[in-house]
């Protein structure tokens, strides 16, 4: 765990547990593999404190969808029952929850052989998708109604094509952040990240953004904040005094520098 604010190492947390999505704004949901079992902990970033959830039912499907190549969860949920997460098997959507032992189809989107899929974004009751794709030239955000089964573009753009183009749910479920990739210049990308209103169809320029690569952009849920970590490979530099991860992890973070953008 790290302040991004501070770039400082707070604490480490067991290698055995796996990220899943946020609660609340001070609890994350984990995921940990015991044996042949699969245990969902709560994990609360203040106490430190780790509860246990839920056992999944089926460990073995669980494990099989989530390592698919494409996988969506929500940003964040309410309860860890409520938790789900998406994925592609052939060319077809499909919706997994802690319950079901077979995973629900999602109708009105089938992946084209022409495309390649950046990602796919999910809010937290699946009533919306948005999926980031690309193909030579240019690049495609598209988003999906699941009830309806209806797909609208939202963008179509030179712009988009670059592996950087991603898409991102913010906590309300009414909007969502994607950044393009306007030019490269000795390295040196310029972006600008846009808000979408789900509702008005509104787009907004929020910010441009000049740095040489992007690395695990994230939303801070309860902050409103977009968070993108930028490394200059011309400025690492790794000092290792005594062997320590502290000290790996202290020379990588003086290379990074963290950009919050408030939405």
């Amino acid at each position: 765990m790290v302040d991004v604010s501070n770039q400082k190492l707070l604490f480490e947390v067991d290698s055995s547990l796996t990220f899943l999505c946020w609660t609340d704004d001070s609890a994350i949901i984990f995921q940990k593999e015991i044996g042949s079992k699969i245990e969902l902990f709560s994990y609360g970033i203040k106490g430190k404190t780790f509860i246990s959830q839920i056992k999944v039912a089926n460990p073995y499907k669980w494990k099989e969808y989530i390592n698919s190549d494409i996988v969506a969860l929500p940003n964040q949920v309410q309860d860890s029952r409520q938790l789900f997460f998406l994925f592609i098997r052939g060319n077809k959507l499909y919706k997994y929850t802690l319950e079901e032992n077979q995973p629900e189809e999602i109708l009105g989107f089938a992946v084209s052989k022409v495309y390649d899929i950046n990602n796919i974004c999910v809010n937290s009751d699946c009533s919306v998708v948005f999926i980031s794709q690309r193909t030579n030239g240019y690049g495609i955000i598209s988003k999906l109604i699941t009830k309806s089964g209806k797909i609208e573009t939202v963008e179509k753009s030179k712009f988009l094509a670059d592996e950087a183009s991603y898409v991102y749910f913010l906590q309300n479920n009414n909007q969502v952040l994607y950044y393009k990739v306007l030019n490269k210049v000795d390295n040196l990308r310029r972006i600008q990240v846009l808000r979408y209103d789900l509702k008005s169809g509104e787009k907004k320029v929020i910010a441009v953004l000049k740095c040489v690569s992007l690395l695990n952009p994230f939303i801070i849920c309860g902050k409103h904040e977009f968070v993108i970590n930028d490394i200059n490979p011309p400025n690492f530099s790794l000092e290792i005094k005594n062997g320590l991860l502290d000290d790996f992890l202290n020379s990588l973070m003086k290379s990074f520098s963290f950009i919050e953008i408030k939405i």
